[in-house]
């Protein structure tokens, strides 16, 4: 028997004015989700580990079950390991954003105004970052990661800040801040602004490149040791992609599938049916709500949570055998008001094919998601 946990990324959003004062998720009435919730329980999820900010890496981790002390601390050596990036053991590595400055003021931390061929652009001209001791890697769109050689050591004094929770703030005060690296790293921005912009570009409005989340070599328990299952996931986003390997899951590579609205949903939904009774577990992660909202545009959130609703969980509910555990959660709240997220509790729907309704579930940890899901047997909850 399988049981599939799909997290839909940054799904939970706040009422918005350009939907009629509704969250994204009512307004594309994702009557799909909403029956699951009714065949079977609902609830939320407390999905804040402990020390952590809100972000996808420890919020995934929270509901996969990985303890507080085994989550890594930033997440780029997990992205690194998705693309397969080799890094020593004593290498600093971080995320670099490209990021849109205007009046001196951050306003976007993904540069939703520029299109695949500027990002690509943008790209080649970064390549002169490569030297003897630093790598800088275009993982796509606005996504970077740079490597330090040899500066792990700054990892407990390097201050950085995540471009898309400082919106609005002054550039200048996102610097990284500790040490000799930091300083390193302060030259990186300016560098980047001279190399990507034209001198009149500078003036009022330009882009740069923010590093930030940095980390070192880590590791983390296998999802098997935690759970005594094998697993697959099903999943295009860096740095999911990067802790499913790092945990031992089965992460295949699905033709069409990336970490935004135009990736290609019924291949996920096809890689799902076709390892359901080859795995004891599936992890389906979407990712591009998460992106909409980061973008603040609440309209693209719904359309693409109505496309999820309706070319994936509407056929899965139809081609799931009997006896099949579902659990669709998100793991934070990505505000499309101001591109951030937030630690709201977070709605659950569950159910377990053929089974009967239990209702609501009540507020639970979301530590013990995959136990809730894979003890469910409808009318009884153990």
């Amino acid at each position: 028997m399988t049981d599939i946990m799909i997290i839909i990324d940054g799904m939970v959003d706040h009422p918005c004015a350009q939907l009629n004062h509704m969250t994204p998720f009512d307004y594309a009435d994702c009557k799909n989700m909403k029956a699951i919730g009714q065949m079977g329980a609902t609830g939320t999820f407390s999905v804040k580990a402990e020390g952590f900010p809100i972000e996808s890496l420890p919020c995934i981790l929270t509901l996969l079950g990985v303890p507080p002390i085994a989550i890594p601390n930033g997440r780029a050596y997990l992205e690194a390991l998705s693309q397969r990036i080799p890094m020593a053991q004593d290498d600093l590595i971080l995320r670099c954003n490209l990021v849109r400055v205007e009046n001196e003021l951050l306003v976007s931390s993904c540069c939703e105004d520029l299109d695949a061929d500027a990002f690509d652009r943008i790209a080649k001209v970064t390549e002169k970052f490569n030297s003897n001791n630093m790598t800088f890697c275009h993982m796509g769109s606005y996504k970077n990661l740079l490597t330090i050689k040899h500066a792990s050591s700054a990892i407990t004094t390097l201050q950085c800040f995540a471009p898309h929770e400082h919106i609005g703030k002054p550039f200048a005060q996102l610097y990284p801040r500790g040490g000799q690296v930091a300083g390193e790293l302060c030259a990186f921005i300016e560098e980047s602004i001279q190399i990507i912009n034209s001198a009149d570009d500078q003036k009022d409005r330009y882009y740069a490149l923010l590093p930030w989340g940095q980390s070192i070599r880590q590791t983390l328990p296998s999802f098997e040791s935690l759970h005594h299952k094998n697993a697959v996931s099903i999943c295009a986003t860096e740095i999911v992609r990067g802790f499913s390997l790092a945990m031992g899951m089965q992460t295949p590579i699905i033709d069409g599938a990336n970490a935004d609205t135009d990736t290609n949903l019924a291949s996920k939904r096809n890689a799902v049916i076709e390892y359901i009774d080859k795995a004891d577990f599936i992890l389906l992660h979407i990712n591009g709500a998460d992106e909409a909202a980061h973008r603040r545009d609440p309209s693209e959130k719904a359309s693409f949570l109505k496309e999820i609703d309706e070319t994936v969980i509407a056929p899965l509910i139809k081609e799931l055998p009997v006896g099949t555990g579902l659990l669709i959660c998100s793991d934070h709240s990505t505000l499309s008001e101001y591109g951030s997220h937030a630690g709201d509790p977070q709605p659950f729907y569950l159910f377990r094919k053929g089974a009967s309704p239990l209702g609501n579930l009540g507020e639970r940890n979301g530590y013990d998601a995959i136990s809730i899901l894979t003890k469910y047997q409808g009318g009884y909850h153990g």
